[in-house]
């Protein structure tokens, strides 16, 4: 299974929130961590995540494209 974890998460948070899962049904997994790092700021710390791809809500399109996510998943894929 191909785990891809969502918008500011990271492959560690996404994979302990599943491995369980996986393991009981003897589920073989890779975990990608997706390319480019999101920073939110906290009050006292900023907190870093992870995103695949980034979208532009106001101008309703992506800066960053969903097919440069598409690539670097394939190349790691056969790496």
């Amino acid at each position: 299974v191909l785990l891809l974890h969502g918008f500011m998460q990271t492959a560690d948070r996404f994979v302990s929130q599943v491995k369980s899962v996986l393991e009981e049904k003897q589920i073989g997994y890779i975990a990608l961590q997706a390319p480019f790092p999101v920073y939110k700021q906290l009050p006292d710390r900023y907190r870093v995540g992870y995103s695949w791809c980034f979208y532009d809500p106001i101008r309703k399109q992506h800066v960053v494209p969903k097919s440069t996510a598409v690539s670097f998943a394939k190349q790691a894929l056969d790496s």
